[in-house]
């Protein structure tokens, strides 16, 4: 697959044995890595064939998917709906976060190739991106998951807040610091996720677990959205399919390619879920709660 872009080659393009360390994240593409682009160069690399032409795509493509949702949620759905300011408010943070999120990738994919310092600092704002999308999606969750407990509301958005803050600081000095570790970067997200379990749970204790009509529409949706996002994990980890056909996936294809495929689509199935828990909250104004 890789030896069918030669013909793209307009800018310099290496092989992974003669790439600097910082740049040799997976053995398994062998080719199409730009190296020492100027800011110039690195900028026109995004309409060039390479081993980063997908990466940069499939999010700056999310990017304008989430500001399409965020005009259709605000002009047509959530008036529709009959939505308050909270609700514009909360809708329009999260698809923020998600297109912040896109955006973030979107740049360290392009001028990571500018040198070792430049990587640094666009690692620094690409897992900062993600830790502030991880963040866009427990504030959908949690608000209206706990829309009719206002208490616990706020006592899990602070939580969730405090502790995506300290995740991110905690990936922006490893990148800046230049002692990032892939392993525990996934670690801490994952432990990131994980701990959504926590307010999961206690949301079905409070909707009287199974026996709710609620818990049993929701609740599946809810494990799709972990599903979607372990596997992403597990693409991205296991550098699947590159792994076992080294050369055949260099330019398309590849682990990072359908992680990031993954993320977006993760991002637009929240998104969809999301909506649907407003409508149900607006319509039910938490009646099931009141008859408890």
């Amino acid at each position: 697959m890789g030896s069918d872009c030669k013909s793209c080659h307009q800018l310099p393009l290496n092989n992974y044995t003669s790439i600097p360390q910082y740049l040799r994240g997976n053995r398994w593409v062998l080719t199409g890595y730009r190296v020492n682009y100027s800011v110039t160069q690195c900028l026109f690399s995004i309409f060039q064939c390479s081993n980063e032409f997908f990466n940069i795509w499939t999010h700056l493509a999310g990017f304008f998917v989430f500001a399409v949702l965020f005009l259709s949620d605000v002009l047509v759905k959530l008036p529709y709906e009959g939505a308050d300011w909270s609700d514009y408010a909360i809708v329009t943070a999260t698809l923020s976060t998600f297109a912040f999120c896109m955006l973030c990738s979107t740049g360290f994919h392009v001028f990571n190739s500018h040198s070792r310092n430049c990587y640094s600092v666009w690692l620094a704002v690409d897992v900062s991106g993600v830790a502030i999308g991880a963040l866009g999606c427990y504030l959908l969750g949690v608000y209206y998951g706990f829309y009719c407990y206002p208490f616990w509301r706020s006592v899990y958005a602070v939580m969730v807040g405090l502790m995506c803050l300290i995740v991110l600081a905690a990936q922006v000095y490893d990148a800046l610091s230049q002692t990032h570790n892939t392993l525990r970067s996934v670690f801490l997200f994952c432990s990131l996720g994980a701990v959504s379990v926590i307010p999961t749970t206690h949301w079905i204790c409070l909707e009287n677990g199974l026996e709710s009509s609620l818990v049993r529409l929701l609740l599946p949706k809810v494990f799709i959205m972990y599903f979607l996002l372990l596997l992403a994990v597990v693409i991205y980890l296991s550098k699947f399919p590159e792994r076992f056909f080294p050369g055949k996936f260099d330019f398309f294809g590849h682990s990072h390619n359908l992680w990031h495929l993954m993320v977006v689509i993760a991002l637009c199935y929240w998104h969809r879920v999301g909506l649907e828990i407003v409508h149900i909250m607006l319509h039910s104004k938490c009646n099931h709660v009141k008859l408890q």
